[in-house]
Parts: structure tokens; sequence; C-alpha cells
């Protein structure tokens, strides 16, 4: 009876043993799946190929929706590809998981760059050319002021963010420099960045 129990007993030890180290395999196949899936993104990215990083990054987060680097290598690869607006998405969902942690205030920076491109791209300006002919050339969005002025607002409020956790002077000043362009633009009178006003 002993021997039966004993036996039992090790068959339970050696079944608890192997399970978590399944698990421990799958993830380890999950992650050299990624790494795999990561560098020949990267590759297809030094190509110009920017729809098969997409993809390949795309498939990545599925396997891994959380990882910080897929999340961010995503992200930039709809940047690349012209995909603004995903790749927008992408930075608000890189920044709401893993914004307070400053490895990762980079993506806070492109995030306000890219809300202040759509911001230029959506602004109506006097010169604005509607023939056929320039709005068959080039897609761009719908010119609305309300909505690039929220791409602004968004930008600033980033931007504010940053500044007041800028380490040193020179950056300190260059976001003050953006910061003071963005304001004028919400108010109408933007600052230009290259020569001053």
């Amino acid at each position: 009876m002993i021997a039966f129990m004993f036996r039992n007993l090790m068959a339970l030890a050696l079944v608890l043993a192997v399970l978590p180290f399944t698990g421990c395999q799958e993830e380890l196949a999950h992650q050299k799946s990624v790494a795999k899936l990561n560098q020949s993104a990267a590759a297809l990215i030094q190509q110009g190929n920017y729809a098969g990083a997409v993809a390949r990054l795309e498939s990545a987060r599925d396997l891994v929706p959380n990882s910080a680097p897929v999340l961010y290598n995503l992200s930039m690869a709809y940047q690349q590809a012209g995909q603004v607006e995903q790749s927008v998405a992408g930075l608000e969902q890189f920044t709401h998981q893993f914004g307070s942690d400053e490895r990762f205030w980079p993506a806070k920076q492109s995030l306000a760059v890219l809300y202040q491109q759509l911001g230029a791209q959506t602004m109506p300006t006097p010169d604005d050319d509607t023939s056929e002919d320039t709005a068959a050339a080039t897609p761009q969005p719908p010119k609305n002021e309300a909505k690039a002025k929220e791409y602004y607002a968004k930008a600033l409020t980033i931007l504010k963010e940053l500044h007041a956790r800028a380490k040193d002077d020179g950056q300190q000043q260059l976001i003050a420099d953006n910061i003071e362009h963005v304001e004028g633009v919400l108010t109408g009178q933007p600052r230009n960045l290259v020569g001053g006003q």
C-alpha cells in the first residue's frame, strides 16, 4: 500500500514538474518567433518594404500584444508606411501602457511630432488649392480647423509633460520653443521654429 501511494505521489510530482516546463517551452517558442519577426521587419524596413515590415510586426503583436518593443516598432513601421493614423493609435496605446517609464519618452516625443503633423495636414490655410488636379495628386486628410486644433492640443499636453521632466537646458529650450510654436498655432500666431519670428 505504501509503495502504491509512493508511486502515485512520484507520478503527481513528475506531472507538476513538467507542467510549468511546458508553459516555459511555449513562452520560449513565442519569444523566438517574435524575435525572428522583429529581425525580419527590421531588414524589410532597411529595404524600404514598409508594408512587409508592418505585416511581420502585426504578427508579432498577435503573439505578444503587450510587448513594448513590438508595439513601438509597429507604430514606427506604420509611420514609415505612411499610415500616420495607425501609427498614432499604436503610440497612444504604447504611451498609455509604458509612458511613465523614462526609457520610453522617445515614444511620447514621436507622438507629439505626429500630432503636430496631423494638425498641420488638417489645418485649413488661405492658399489651399481645391482643384481636382491637386486633390488627386496627393491624398490628404480633409481640412478641419477644429480637428487640427485638437491634434495640436494633444501635442501641447505631451510637450509640457516632457518639458517638465527634461534633464538638460538644451533639451528644455528645444521643447520650450516647440511649445511656443504650438501655442501660437492654437492662438492663430504660429512662431517659426527655424528662424525665430
